[in-house]
């Protein structure tokens, strides 16, 4: 009863969240819906293409990680989350030691098959794209949504990961998987707009070709407000670690409120992007001077 509560909360949240005014300070969390699980396209499969290469070594990566990482179940994580009650201490302090990290594997109807082709059966050629968002609950709370069956299209929800305030990271969704995190969306990088159609009764996104990491929104974040007090430097840290790993360049790093084409969604709200950046500049040293374990 306690899950299906948690689950009712933070979906309720993720909806109220979503509707607040794109003109308000800051950026506002929920997660972006509107998605299929109907395989209309190809799925991925081997291409020669250059692009597929770099993007399936990506995807790689992040995969040894999310399989490497043994398994927790959500009642556990509430555990640890009553546990840590106290201890805000526990939440700020960052290493350059590898996060710890757990599998909670999210429901099959919250996520769905990459695909290789869009619904013109038109080659796909997308790198990598991290997309940053919050969870504007507790952790426990989100990953209760993500476990939580959602047949319907409109109520589909999920994450590849989810980084705690203590700096945990929570593998979700398969990264060889596409999450539902970002629907009627688009990617303004360099080589102009990216976005692509797998459902010819859905709008486009950047799902087929995105990595989602959720960072656990703060206490004072739970509401509708655009501000919170911010993410923790573990958070920021383990966020980097991750990042670093997966090769993904910075110009390929973005956030739900910028792919976002509804005028909707606001999160992560007070990121710090020049803070990500130091904290990658140092794991990345870390990785080039072969002090980390790639996957």
């Amino acid at each position: 009863m306690a899950s299906i509560l948690l689950t009712v909360v933070v979906f309720h949240q993720l909806r109220t969240l979503s509707r607040l005014p794109s003109s308000a300070a800051g950026s506002s969390a929920t997660a972006s819906l509107h998605q299929s699980t109907v395989a209309v396209s190809s799925p991925v499969v081997g291409q020669s293409d250059l692009y597929q290469q770099g993007f399936s070594r990506q995807v790689a990566q992040l995969r040894r990680l999310y399989q490497s990482a043994p398994k927790l179940s959500v009642e556990a994580l509430m555990d640890r989350e009553a546990a840590e009650a106290d201890s805000y201490a526990s939440k700020m302090f960052a290493s350059l030691d590898p996060p710890t990290q757990y599998r909670i594997d999210a429901d099959p109807t919250n996520f769905g098959d990459r695909f290789e082709q869009d619904v013109n059966e038109k080659p796909l050629q997308n790198k990598l794209l991290v997309v940053l968002h919050e969870t504007a609950s507790a952790a426990s709370s989100a990953v209760n949504a993500v476990l939580t069956p959602h047949p319907r299209d409109e109520d589909q929800i999920s994450y590849h990961a989810v980084i705690r305030l203590n700096g945990e990271i929570l593998y979700l969704v398969d990264p060889d998987k596409r999450a539902y995190g970002a629907g009627n969306s688009a990617f303004k990088g360099a080589s102009g707009v990216e976005t692509v159609q797998t459902n010819k009764n859905l709008k486009s996104s950047v799902n087929n070709f995105a990595y989602h990491i959720s960072l656990e929104t703060p206490a004072d974040g739970y509401h509708q407000h655009p501000e919170h007090s911010g993410y923790s430097a573990a958070q920021y840290m383990a966020l980097a670690w991750l990042i670093a790993r997966s090769g993904v360049s910075d110009d390929r790093i973005t956030t739900h409120e910028a792919v976002d084409r509804s005028g909707e969604r606001q999160d992560p709200r007070r990121f710090d992007m020049a803070w990500l950046q130091k904290d990658l500049a140092l794991n990345r040293t870390e990785v080039f001077l072969g002090g980390a374990n790639l996957p």
